[in-house]
Parts: C-alpha cells; sequence; structure tokens
C-alpha cells in the first residue's frame, strides 16, 4: 500500500509518499511556495525517491484546514481529481491533527534538546496554533498519552488571549507544553506572558509548520482504520468563512466586489444537472441538450465543473480531453454572479487539472464580440490563433480561435 500526500495549508507546500511499512519519502519547497504551480512537481518528487509512478498508488490525502483558504482549495482540488482519475479512494486529514503529529516528530527527535537545563519536564501536551489574525488562531489542545495522543480541546478557531488561560486550566503544575504552528510567530510574548516560560517549549522551526510527511502518517493510521472515502466527499474544512463572506455580511464588502476566497470549485455530480441545464438556458441562445451534458458528467473524457459563492450555485465549466489535448466547450456564470473571478477561477481548475493530466494545451472557441471573454483568456495565457467565420449557428457571427500551451513552468 502507498499513500500520496498533499499538504498546501501553509506558505510552504511540501508532498510525500507513505508505504505501509511507515516508510515515508518527502519532498518539500524552501520558501514560500506557488501551490498550485509547483505542488504536482513535489508530487512526482516524492513518488520518484519511491520509484513509484501514480498507477501504484492506493490512496491519496490532502490536509483539508484550516489554514491558506487558496492553499486548502488547490490541495483538496488536486486530491479529488487524482483519486477521480486513478479510481481510488481520499484521505482528507485535519491540518491541526497533523501538526500534532510533527509535534510528536519533534518530540521523539529532539527530546533531550527541548529540557533546558533542567526547568522543563519533557512535554505531556501539544499546543497546535495556526495564526487567523486579529488576535484569533485555529487551534486544539493534545495530550500525549502513550505513544498517542488525545485531543483534548477541540478543533476551532479560538480568541488568543482567550484560549491560552483555558490550556493552563488544563495542565497540572508541573507539567510543559509544546508549542507548533505560526500562531507562536505571530502570539509568542502573549503565550509566555500566559503560560510562563518555564511552561512552555517552542517548537523548532523544522517541526513548527505543516508538513506532508506528517499528513501522510496520518494518512496510514486512517487508511488502516478504514478511515477513507470517495473523491465527491474530499472536501475542505476552512474552519471559519472567508474574509470575503464575513465583510459582505457586515456591510463592509459591496457585493460587486469579491476575494477568490469565496469561490469554491469541484467536480460536476449528477445531483448538479438541474442547476447546470438551468444556467446553458440562461447563458446561451442555443443551449445544450439535458442528455449531452449529462453525457458530459459522467464520461471519463470529459471535465464539468461546477463553482459555488460561498453554498450558492454560482457556474460551471465544461471541456473534452480529446488527444492530450483539452477542448473548452461551454463556461457560464450565473448573472448576479459576474463580475467575481468566478470564470477566472474555473478556467485556472480546468488548466491545472488538464497538467495533471499530462496535456499538452487547451483550445477554445469565443464570440469575436465578447471582450470581456477575450481579455479573460488572454490574461490566462491564451493566444488568439485566428478566425472561424460564421461559427456561431444562431446569429452567423465568427469565432475567435484561441489556445493555451500547458507548460510544466505554468
Amino acid at each position: 500500500m502507498h499513500i500520496l500526500t498533499y499538504e498546501t495549508t501553509g506558505s510552504k507546500g511540501s508532498a510525500a509518499v507513505i508505504s505501509s511499512d511507515g516508510t515515508i519519502a518527502l519532498s518539500a519547497s524552501s520558501s514560500k511556495m506557488d501551490h498550485l504551480k509547483d505542488i504536482s512537481t513535489l508530487a512526482s518528487e516524492s513518488l520518484g525517491k519511491k520509484k513509484l509512478s501514480i498507477h501504484d498508488i492506493s490512496y491519496v490525502a490532502a490536509a483539508i484546514g484550516p489554514g491558506s483558504f487558496t492553499g486548502i482549495r488547490i490541495g483538496v482540488t488536486t486530491a479529488r481529481t487524482v483519486a477521480q482519475m486513478m479510481n481510488i479512494p481520499c484521505i482528507p486529514v485535519q491540518t491541526l491533527r497533523a501538526m500534532a503529529r510533527m509535534g510528536q516528530f519533534c518530540l521523539d527527535s529532539c527530546s533531550d534538546e527541548l529540557k533546558t537545563g533542567g526547568s522543563h519536564l519533557s512535554p505531556k501536551w501539544i499546543l497546535t496554533i495556526i495564526n487567523a489574525r486579529r488576535r484569533q488562531a485555529y487551534g486544539a489542545l493534545w495530550r500525549i498519552d502513550g505513544g498517542g495522543i488525545e485531543e483534548v480541546m477541540p478543533q476551532k478557531q479560538y480568541i488568543i488571549d482567550e484560549m491560552l488561560p483555558q490550556v493552563l486550566d488544563h495542565m497540572k503544575e508541573n507539567e510543559s507544553v509544546l508549542v507548533t504552528g505560526d500562531g507562536f510567530d505571530a502570539y509568542g510574548d502573549t503565550v509566555s506572558e500566559v503560560l510562563g516560560d518555564n511552561r512552555f517549549i517552542a517548537a523548532p522551526e523544522e517541526y513548527r509548520y505543516q508538513r506532508a510527511d506528517a499528513v501522510a502518517s496520518v494518512a496510514l493510521e486512517m487508511a488502516q482504520n478504514g478511515e477513507f472515502t470517495d473523491y465527491s466527499h474530499m472536501l475542505p474544512d476552512y474552519m471559519r468563512k472567508s474574509e470575503a463572506e464575513m465583510r459582505l455580511e457586515n456591510g463592509t464588502l459591496s457585493k460587486r466586489i469579491t476575494s477568490p476566497d469565496n469561490i469554491d470549485v469541484r467536480r460536476a455530480l449528477p445531483a448538479d444537472l438541474d442547476k447546470i441545464m438551468k444556467l446553458e438556458k440562461i447563458a446561451f441562445p442555443d443551449p445544450w441538450s439535458r442528455q449531452a451534458m449529462a453525457k458530459d458528467i459522467d464520461s471519463p473524457d470529459a471535465v464539468v465543473l461546477t463553482a459555488t459563492w460561498g453554498t450558492v450555485f454560482a457556474g460551471y465549466l465544461d471541456m473534452w480531453r480529446v488527444a492530450g489535448e483539452g477542448q473548452l466547450n461551454n463556461i457560464a456564470v450565473m448573472p448576479e454572479y459576474r463580475g467575481r473571478g468566478i470564470g477566472q477561477r474555473l478556467m485556472k481548475e480546468a488548466l491545472a487539472i488538464l497538467k495533471g493530466y499530462g496535456d499538452s494545451e487547451m483550445n477554445l472557441e469565443v464570440r469575436k464580440s465578447n471582450r470581456a471573454a477575450r481579455s479573460m483568456y488572454t490574461k490566462l495565457g491564451f493566444s488568439e490563433l485566428g478566425i472561424r467565420p460564421g461559427y456561431y449557428e444562431n446569429n452567423g457571427e465568427d469565432g475567435v480561435i484561441m489556445k493555451k500551451e500547458l507548460k510544466s513552468d505554468d
């Protein structure tokens, strides 16, 4: 058994492959990464270290959050795509649980170094905290229990000034806690002030942040316990509303202004067909038939994506894959959600999927009069190759042919 694992919830992404014997091959970025560009390369490197191919993988796992909204989406979408492509199960791993496992790695490797002149006892607790800004953190407190850990304070969003006294309440007088996560970078002074210098130990940087080998270790345990799912149920856990959603609710963000944090894209399911067809009829004078759209949703040679704004269906994309190339058929966004970056997000996800398959290019036709769409495609790296005269049958309008080559460094 081999599990391919993605960790994209932090600023430095990584990928790992773990085998049933517990051995792990890890590839990690050394600096802040472009998750969309780099994660596939890191996964390939991890597979190469074990002399495996994608066809040898039994499961695919990803950290599902909390953390960077964009990073979470990329990791989860990548895992879902691989799972669907290879027809294998997914393992959704909570980021904070994986960070606690990283804390265990730290204690196993650095136990002597963590004791300071006898004033520190070996930590009996692990505190995982991710900076959520504005004096808030995603966090949890874990008790070290023999060779395992027990979740004592639940994984959720806390106000750091309220969380730390609760941590102290759980600890006995002679106990200390290992602190991991970039929440310590943000709130280290508060941790020191509330817990006291002799009651906590900051994890060394090597073990402080999210990393795919810890995700892989948890994923192996979950696979052995039968805790896995199919790709359609592999979902992100943001643990809070995005900045855009909160600002929309309190009236500080115009409904015509958007942040990509509010958009989720996934593969379409048969249950989405009614919504897709409703939009198809709104957006196009010559809509596709319901039968044709249903066929594409089920076809291994087609990719149909849906986009939601918060929890509301907002758009979809349909494309075919033929001879190593992608052909965009349709892309549409509900009128009330246009201008919010949804079309661009759908296109970026489609391009990422094609790259994941190893396809070489994406092609499309667009109405000559549709300047907004032509501008979006150009920004995404498409080039205009020529004109198809009278391409659109309903009014005889010309179609502009556009193409984007999918390079490994895109």
